[in-house]
């Protein structure tokens, strides 16, 4: 009877001691792994370029990390931040978190992994990232040329000076009404310092709270490939760009590119390139009503495909253009009138459909901010 008492106990010990150990094994093999995935993410996460991202910041009014410490000494430098910081508090205050908001909570956009299309766009990444900011593609497209950055270390401070208040100017309407007007932009990013949509993207992507990874320029194949090649020659501009965290890789694609049909037919490779990116959301914007035209219908007819989601205001594609079988239609604001410039735009059936919304929106964009605010549709694909 003692004998078996004494088996017993030595068997319990000896199970305790096995299911100590694998335990043990267990947690260190646990931890071992979670090092192993944690060294993986850190070589992964990508790099910032440096210069490239010191360069954003001092054109945006932001203490650069490295280069250019000698231009932050300058007291035009430091008026300059400090005026760029005051317009950018209003701009957050007034547009971007009330569309974040608004975004979240009463659009209800899921854009996690989606890439955002924006025909006539410019150099607007601000507005595309407020009502998307969880993307991972943003394609801009305008006609504005690519542009280059300046040598800054090269430009004496009278230069220097002039070249930053030419950015303050240019970002005016947008900042202030929520759109860039053609006429200017095609007077304002063809000069030689400000020569294209280059710096108003780094501005905005390093106002945004981002960190500039890479800068790369591209034409397109006859295929729709994107080709690395040199600035001279670039329709292109491919900015890669991660967040604080440096987990979360997106990129920002502009293209200087005429989007009417003639050319579309002509340079089929547009859509193409456009096409190799899924899951597309489309947004437009202050678009000069050009989609109401017969000579953008290649354009409308390839959006109203290939997009799962449409968020526009009244300039986009026309109203009956959405196909009650096939949509499902949201609306937003108001619509009264259009402005003077586009008054024969006017679209009796969206007036008629307004007339039943009874929901306001946070913050005015667009041509009809100053009249009677802002208008938005948001279509989803059934």
């Amino acid at each position: 009877m003692k004998s078996n008492i004494v088996l017993l106990f030595l068997f319990l010990i000896s199970l305790f001691y096995s299911c100590n150990t694998a335990e043990k094994k267990n947690n260190i093999e646990a931890e071992k792994s979670a090092k192993d995935t944690s060294k993986q993410i850190l070589s992964n996460s990508p790099k910032i370029d440096t210069l490239l991202d010191d360069y954003a910041c001092i054109i945006s009014g932001i203490l650069p990390k490295k280069y250019y410490l000698n231009i932050v000494k300058e007291k035009y430098w430091n008026d300059y931040k400090d005026n760029i910081t005051k317009e950018w508090d209003n701009v957050k205050n007034k547009k971007i978190n009330p569309i974040f908001n608004w975004s979240d909570t009463v659009a209800n956009i899921k854009s996690d992994s989606l890439t955002i299309f924006y025909p006539f766009a410019g150099a607007d990444f601000l507005y595309a990232h407020c009502f998307f900011r969880n993307a991972n593609n943003y394609i801009l497209i305008g006609l504005e040329p690519v542009g280059s950055p300046q040598c800054l270390d090269s430009m004496k401070s009278n230069e220097m000076k002039t070249y930053l208040t030419k950015i303050d100017n240019s970002l005016y309407f947008s900042n202030s009404i929520g759109f860039f007007r053609t006429r200017s932009m095609e007077k304002e990013l063809t000069q030689n310092d400000l020569n294209g949509t280059y710096h108003l993207l780094m501005f905005y992507l390093k106002r945004c709270g981002f960190n500039i990874t890479a800068a790369n320029y591209f034409t397109i194949d006859t295929l729709g490939n994107l080709i690395n090649v040199d600035k001279k020659i670039a329709t292109g501009l491919k900015i890669d760009f991660c967040d604080s965290t440096l987990t979360n890789m997106k990129s920002t694609y502009y293209l200087s590119w005429d989007l009417s049909n003639s050319n579309i037919n002509n340079n089929k490779q547009i859509l193409s390139f456009v096409s190799s990116f899924n899951n597309q959301i489309t947004y437009l914007k202050a678009a000069s009503y050009l989609l109401h035209k017969d000579y953008f219908s290649t354009l409308r007819d390839y959006i109203l495909s290939k997009s799962k989601i449409v968020l526009q205001d009244d300039s986009g594609i026309p109203y009956k253009m959405f196909i009650a079988n096939k949509w499902d239609i949201s609306l937003f604001g108001k619509y009264n009138q259009v402005i003077s410039l586009f008054e024969n735009k006017y679209q009796d059936d969206l007036k008629k459909a307004f007339e039943s919304v009874k929901v306001k929106l946070p913050f005015n964009i667009g041509y009809n901010a100053y009249i009677t605010g802002t208008n938005l549709l948001l279509a989803k694909k059934k």
